[in-house]
């Protein structure tokens, strides 16, 4: 599977090829580096995923992404989740997993 990733602007800032067995679920994280080892800001990027069959022929690629939760509309129908500046309808949520992250506060 060869992956190539574009910042906003559209300049390719990532490409690589992967070896992936035929299924769902292929895992791919980026972390934000360049082809160039360059650390790259947070911001919106768009990732290109293409793959081939043993025959050479491109096969269909289907991509899910991950994020946190930022707020969610349920003024909507159906109701709407906003994940990294998007909005999802919850029939195009997978999964949902509580942070590792906890919160607290304290009041004085």
């Amino acid at each position: 599977m060869d992956v190539s990733i574009a910042s906003s602007t559209g300049q390719t800032v990532f490409t690589g090829t992967y070896n992936v067995s035929a299924g769902n679920n292929q895992p791919f994280e980026w972390n934000g580096q360049g082809s160039d080892g360059t650390q790259y800001p947070d911001g919106n990027y768009t990732m290109t995923a293409t793959a081939k069959d043993s025959s050479g022929n491109t096969v269909a690629v289907t991509t899910s992404v991950g994020g946190v939760v930022s707020s969610v509309n349920l003024t909507q129908s159906p109701p709407l989740l906003t994940i990294g500046g998007q909005t999802y309808t919850m029939s195009q949520i997978q999964s949902i997993i509580a942070s590792s992250t906890s919160t607290s506060s304290t009041s004085n």
